[in-house]
């Protein structure tokens, strides 16, 4: 891996948020000023191309990255946009039984209001 490539991935797996490509460039960028926004891109290209992360393309919301590839699905706050990783045990299993085929791979994005958000509303 190279010197950039290095600090991209650190940036990615020590975050406990999913963060944008603007949002790692950033990170990167204050540890390397000479990093270009196509280098990030190109990186995080590579990195879901390998598996080594996963790509989330959520409507309304700009594409965030993923350090965790287990088999997940995710909660996102309507109001706040926080996203969350959530397991359903045995969802696969039961998708397959209800649609009668072998699934490969599938992406569940359950939206709620986070309770951060909700007492926001319940203060203001």
């Amino acid at each position: 891996m190279t010197k950039q490539q290095t600090l991209i991935y650190e940036i990615i797996t020590q975050s406990q948020k999913h963060q944008t490509a603007e949002e790692i460039f950033l990170a990167a960028k204050g540890q390397l000023p000479t990093i270009a926004m196509g280098t990030v891109y190109r990186t995080l290209g590579l990195f879901v191309e390998k598996g080594i992360i996963r790509r989330l393309s959520i409507r309304g919301m700009a594409d965030c990255y993923d350090p965790c590839t287990d088999p997940h699905d995710h909660l996102v706050c309507e109001k706040c946009g926080k996203i969350e990783d959530i397991k359903i045990p045995h969802i696969k299993e039961d998708l397959e039984k209800w649609v009668d085929k072998e699934i490969s791979s599938f992406d569940i994005v359950i939206r709620y209001i986070c309770d951060d958000c909700k007492l926001k509303s319940i203060e203001g």
